[in-house]
């Protein structure tokens, strides 16, 4: 279960950077944090890439009483993902279905990640199946998530099951094959996004020009 307490703990931030350094300073002055301010909080540590303080604000905010909304669940989710914080991430999930929270699709994504990213697959196709909506957003992230634990053969499955695929849905498809060594398939499934006249971002094509040239010598 999250803590629940009636005292705030003080904050210090343990970053170096000044912009995160000085939010929190200006956080602990605040008599009151709502949601807001833990949320731009936990928001700037994910960004910086410090995934347990983000997760430790969170169950400071929870033990504060400071009543969660979606878009700070979804983050602290995202954080849990990142930082392959599986029994956090459970905990979160208890208080997403007790604030009837379990439908909302970036919290559902987030969800599906941090349990796929750990290797709890059965758990991630139950959030999966709860979603309203099983769209090539939600296939995408399973999909990554099956690349991630070198299971090409249901990541392969999953994105031959989605009907109208977008370019994310193409990209990560290859870089996840590209991932583990599948350079003739990325090749491949390269060339078929061509023929459907789907063009990569700048942004894509920069990461495959460094990582794996390759790809685009060959096509």
């Amino acid at each position: 279960m999250l803590p629940v307490t009636t005292t705030r703990p003080s904050y210090r931030p343990k970053c170096s950077d000044n912009s995160i350094d000085y939010a929190g300073k200006v956080f602990a002055k605040l008599e009151a944090p709502n949601v807001f301010h833990f949320t731009a909080l936990i928001d700037g540590h994910i960004l910086l890439g410090l995934v347990a303080e983000a997760i430790h604000l969170y169950y400071e905010m929870v033990g504060e009483l400071v009543h969660p909304d979606s878009y700070v669940t979804a983050s602290v989710l995202k954080a849990c993902g990142l930082g392959l914080a599986l029994r956090e991430g459970r905990e979160v999930h208890e208080q997403v279905v007790k604030l009837r929270l379990s439908r909302n699709r970036v919290i559902g994504i987030n969800l599906m990640e941090v349990y796929g990213k750990c290797g709890e697959f059965q758990d991630a196709w139950k959030v999966f199946d709860d979603m309203p909506e099983q769209d090539a957003m939600l296939r995408t992230a399973m999909m990554s998530c099956y690349f991630d634990h070198g299971r090409v053969a249901e990541a392969c499955a999953l994105f031959s099951g989605v009907g109208k695929k977008d370019m994310l849905c193409w990209t990560a498809m290859i870089d996840g094959l590209v991932r583990n060594g599948e350079m003739c398939r990325a090749l491949e499934v390269f060339c078929e996004m061509q023929r459907e006249n789907m063009n990569p971002n700048e942004k894509w094509l920069l990461k495959v020009i460094i990582e794996d040239p390759l790809i685009l010598v060959l096509s």
